[in-house]
């Protein structure tokens, strides 16, 4: 069986109260990857959403 690919770019601030469901949602793509970045927060999303996508 062929896996597809998969992309999951998560970026929050101030969201503690639904960040453990959110991600609850996808925590087993932590099986399939050791690519899991945390960056400090920047004043807005757009340098963390180009990051995301250049890994």
């Amino acid at each position: 069986m062929e896996l597809l690919g998969g992309c999951f770019i998560v970026i929050v601030r101030n969201e503690e109260a639904v960040i453990r469901s959110c991600l609850e949602s996808v925590k087993w793509a932590a099986e399939f990857t050791d690519k899991i970045f945390v960056t400090p927060a920047k004043g807005t999303c757009n340098p963390d959403r180009k990051f995301g996508i250049s890994k």
